[in-house]
């Protein structure tokens, strides 16, 4: 008997049809043998639907339900064959693509690239559903016209299908997308009877398009034993040709659904949100049951996962199916976080994401790691012991161990460290070295099961409540061990690969495949994809993103075939894709997901970075004036807590000002008086008319500490006894804010040292060279210009300097390649710098270099601050170097300090931004001598500024700023106000809340 198509103008009067005629055929008869009809379903909300209409009718529950989906197909007809998994297909095409290259004369090279595998995959998946032979696709390809490349291409295709075909009926397989081909030859060997237990008719329910299933379409028609009859859109009928599969095709009466209501939106975020605040209205008004309420999206990703989480966030049930990528699970990320530090030499930063991670357990405390990481570039589980191991002895060793203890390093702790490390590299130290793809697959199936660092436990742990973590991390982990299993019985090249090699490979494997979980709960709001939502009858429908480029989507680009030779294979009878058909199929299930009532389709008008977005070419006319504000932030009626706080603070600014009485209703008072506590805060850091004062004022919220207890402290810490160097003055005279966190607070960013050679490391070389230099260069007499002799002795001070700083237990210099270029580069600055210098000295000469003053016992400076009150400061630091012009007690000395590049203007005095007028003092009061000057000369500008002397206006006015500066960080003084420039490699507004600079004036003014 001929297959039926039932068509109808709307899901409703089609899911009344198959209801009426599936449940009256089936009448009382509970089975589990004596069903009179069938169905066959495509998805879940079918089956649990008709349970639910078969309940309100008053039908007794069946014994074995005359109801399957697509999926059950292999089991329903007995299909023995073992299946495929998707690994192993994908590694048997590549092989078979590489022994049928040399045949057809395809380079090698592109057979085995993962796109051309990947397409032909592709173009596999097209002809196995509809069980074309190898016959049938070589003669369609001796059709196409084309070159001789074109002509070796076809046969290199036809051969790798053949022999696929032939690998897997050898091997007792089959490939999952032979399932409708199978199960069609299963009906034409009349085996459709036994498979329904006895009933003479059939419904099948879901189909939007014939992709993928002519063939098994045309077996209905041909079987003459069961009534087939199947659901489907006006549009499927509508492209139906005459007489094609001998089908008869019922049109039935109805109204058309209600016109579809359009909303434009601004962004995604608001578009989310829009559509919970419709859904919550409904369920509000209880016109209907969550489950009759579908918010759709094209595909399940994105969409999907971020309805379903504002839906939660605003307390509407639902049930969502969310697909994960697998590269996106935590447990999995976590693996191949694991893979990535091995391929990238373990690094700092991939070593420590991985020491980091909840999903192994491994005790190593990170400071350490930190630590060594600031100070040098480190690689390699070996280095990082040895490093660890000389850290624990350098904490031992340290008779001044506050630096260590500041960062929270200690011997116990260290020596606990370096016995954890040696463990955890015993334990991954297999991944270092090359092997075989089978003994990378092996492994990394016993890092899963059963998992090394209690990995296997761990993703059993719940985190915060969030238990469907826990659920798709395990998921995730059986799906890839699962899928592992197959890899070595794919057999492979025996050759070696790296660790990166073998990085990359499973990182694309992860990130092409994913996993897709329901959530539990089964009879909330639908957040479906759309092939899920087609021909079913909501009362409400939301499709949501109905933007082009998602409805429709994008036909996939061709990588085997060209468009045109994909249209040309189609008129040949291969059922190959081309954009026409595409379409069609796309607006099939557009039709199939609004031919409903109450049906609201909203677009974005921009992406996330502002982009205008066009809405899709299936989207009927609107008005795009009914765009939601890109200003609208709230809701008049919130859907959640968190947009009922945004609007009771949105109420509030409205009616600040306002003489009104009454007051403001909101569900959470404490959180709104935290966030006008914060919006307060932040008015008193920000500048302008409306505040009446400059950013970076001094005030409560902006840098002042008032609270008694961190007053006391401060003034304990930082009391008389308080030893200050140089650079503390100067740095809290640039900006306190940055003292508070450095100096008080001990806060620092957390950053990996360089790979190039610093500005600091640089100066300190340099700092170095011409400590060394001018001792040995004025053993001889003094030259007056830089000659061949100064030439000579620094280029071999430079070569000691260097070899000294290029061992192990020295500083970090920057990676080998630019360490070779920065000494060049050092040399011949000081050279420069040196001719420059030298003609300058006159009857000056070097007398101390480096020269430390205040280490044992600081150095006690007394003076008066800026309000002329005496003061007394204890100090210590070093002197990059002390000339001397005279002898005896006529003897005067002057002051120098190297800088690299830039130099301090005669405007950081008024500023305090200077350390001279500190060092001269210092100097004269620790050697009882008489010093007349101070400056900055930079090494790389050959310049010298910010010359100061001896009781002049510059040197008081630095001197009294730095009098002052103690009794302002007493009394808690932190403004976050830079005294001149703001410096780029300060912390960002993130930290600071606001860059503010002084443009004239200063804070010592004030």
């Amino acid at each position: 008997m001929a297959v039926r198509f039932c068509a109808a103008p709307s899901n409703q009067r089609l899911w009344q049809e198959l209801t009426d005629r599936f449940l009256g055929q089936l009448g009382t008869s509970v089975g589990p043998s004596s069903h009179s009809a069938f169905v066959w379903f495509t998805h879940r909300i079918q089956r649990d639907a008709i349970y639910i209409e078969a309940a309100s009718r008053g039908l007794p529950g069946w014994l074995a339900p005359p109801i399957a989906f697509f999926s059950d197909l292999p089991e329903l007809f007995g299909i023995s064959q073992k299946r495929i998994g998707l690994l192993r297909r994908r590694v048997l095409i590549g092989q078979l693509a590489r022994e049928q290259s040399s045949e057809c004369g395809i380079g090698g090279a592109l057979a085995e690239r993962s796109g051309i595998v990947s397409g032909l995959d592709s173009l596999f998946g097209e002809l196995l559903p509809e069980g074309v032979t190898p016959e049938q696709l070589n003669s369609a390809l001796e059709g196409l016209d084309g070159d001789d490349f074109s002509r070796c291409r076809n046969a290199w295709i036809a051969g790798v299908f053949r022999t696929y075909l032939e690998t897997l009926a050898g091997d007792g397989l089959y490939d999952p997308r032979q399932i409708h081909s199978l199960v069609a030859d299963q009906i034409a060997d009349d085996r459709l009877p036994d498979v329904l237990r006895g009933a003479e008719k059939l419904h099948v329910h879901g189909l939007t398009s014939r992709r993928t299933r002519r063939k098994l379409i045309d077996a209905f028609a041909a079987q003459t034993d069961i009534d087939v009859t199947l659901y489907v859109s006006t549009g499927f009928v509508d492209r139906l040709e005459a007489n094609e599969f001998g089908a008869v095709v019922e049109v039935l009466e109805g109204e058309p659904p209600a016109d579809v209501i359009v909303q434009p939106v601004p962004d995604g975020r608001r578009e989310f949100e829009w559509v919970a605040c419709r859904v919550k209205e409904l369920l509000a008004a209880n016109t209907c049951a969550p489950n009759e309420i579908a918010v759709v999206a094209r595909t399940g990703r994105d969409d999907t996962q971020r309805a379903h989480e504002i839906l939660n966030a605003a307390g509407v049930p639902n049930t969502a199916r969310i697909r994960s990528p697998l590269a996106e699970i935590p447990a999995l990320k976590a693996v191949l976080a694991l893979f990535r530090a091995a391929a990238r030499g373990w690094t700092y930063r991939p070593l420590r994401s991985v020491l980091a991670s909840s999903y192994f357990d491994v005790d190593i405390d990170l400071r350490s790691i930190d630590y060594l990481a600031r100070k040098r570039r480190v690689a390699g589980l070996d280095r990082w012991s040895i490093q660890l191991c000389r850290l624990q002895e350098l904490v031992t060793t340290a008779e001044n161990d506050w630096e260590y203890k500041r960062e929270g390093l200690y011997s116990d702790r260290l020596d606990r460290d370096c016995k954890a490390f040696d463990e955890f590299r015993r334990q991954v130290e297999w991944l270092d070295d090359a092997r075989p793809l089978r003994s990378w697959v092996t492994l990394t199936r016993r890092m899963l099961k059963p998992g090394i660092f209690g990995f296997r436990s761990r993703i059993c742990y719940e985190h915060g409540e969030r238990w469907e973590v826990v659920r798709l991390d395990q998921r995730g982990v059986e799906r890839l061990s699962r899928m592992l299993e197959e890899w070595p019985e794919s057999g492979g090249s025996e050759d070696e690969i790296e660790p990166g090699d073998w990085y990359a490979r499973l990182r694309r494997f992860l990130e092409s495949n994913e996993l897709a979980l329901t959530t539990p709960l089964k009879t909330g709001v639908q957040v479906v994809e759309a092939h899920e939502a087609a021909l079913f009858p909501f009362k409400h429908t939301f499709v949501v993103h109905a933007n082009d480029g998602e409805f429709p989507r994008r036909a996939p680009s061709g990588v085997i075939f060209s468009e045109e030779e994909r249209r040309a294979l189609a008129k040949q009878g291969l059922p190959l894709t081309h954009r026409d058909a595409w379409l069609q199929r796309e607006r099939a299930l557009w039709h199939g997901v609004t031919a409903n009532p109450n049906v609201t389709v909203t677009y974005r008008t921009a992406d996330a970075n502002g982009v205008p977005l066009l809405p899709s070419l299936m989207v009927p006319r609107h008005a795009a004036s009914k765009e939601i504000p890109r200003t609208q932030y709230t809701w008049p009626v919130p859907f959640s807590p968190i947009q009922a706080r945004c609007l009771a603070a949105e109420r509030f600014a409205q009616r600040k000002g306002s003489r009104e009485p009454g007051s403001i209703v909101v569900s959470e008072p404490e959180a709104l008086r935290h966030a006008l506590l914060g919006a307060y805060a932040e008015t008193q850091r920000c500048e302008g008319p409306e505040c009446g004062r400059e950013a970076g004022t001094l005030n409560p919220w902006s840098g002042e500490l008032r609270d008694r207890w961190l007053l006391d402290y401060l003034a304990k810490r930082f009391g008389p006894d308080r030893v200050w160097s140089a650079s503390q003055l100067e740095g809290y005279a640039e900006c306190p804010f940055i003292y508070l966190l450095q100096r008080v607070l001990h806060l620092d960013e957390l950053e990996e040292a360089e790979e190039e050679t610093t500005a600091l490391t640089f100066g300190g070389v340099a700092h170095e060279i011409l400590e060394r230099f001018y001792p040995e260069l004025r053993k001889g007499p003094f030259p007056d210009t830089f000659d061949e002799r100064a030439a000579e002795l620094l280029r071999d001070v430079a070569a000691r300097v260097f070899a000294e700083e290029e061992k192990e237990e020295a500083g970090w210099l920057g990676l080998p390649a630019y360490w070779a270029v920065s000494k060049r580069d050092l040399v011949q600055r000081l050279e420069e710098y040196l001719a420059w210098e030298i003609p300058l000295f006159g009857d000056w000469r070097p007398h101390l270099f480096e020269y430390e003053f205040g280490g044992e016992e600081p150095v006690e400076i007394a003076g008066r601050d800026l309000k002329g009150r005496p003061q007394k400061l204890r100090v210590r630091g070093y002197i990059d170097r002390v000339d001397v012009t005279g002898e005896g007690e006529s003897a005067t000395y002057r002051i120098l300090d190297y800088k690299s590049g830039r130099v301090p203007a005669k405007t950081h005095y008024e500023r305090g931004v200077v350390q001279i007028p500190i060092y001269m003092t210092a100097l004269a009061e620790k050697l009882g001598v008489r010093v007349v000057s101070g400056g900055y000369r930079s090494i790389k500008k050959c310049t010298e500024a910010a010359q100061a002397e001896w009781r002049d206006e510059n040197f008081d006015r630095a001197l009294g700023i730095a009098f002052s500066i103690p009794a302002r960080v007493r009394a808690g003084k932190f403004e976050a106000k830079a005294a001149q420039k703001w410096n780029d490699y300060w912390p960002g507004l993130d930290v600071t809340r606001v860059k503010a600079e002084y443009k004239q004036g200063c804070r010592f003014d004030e």
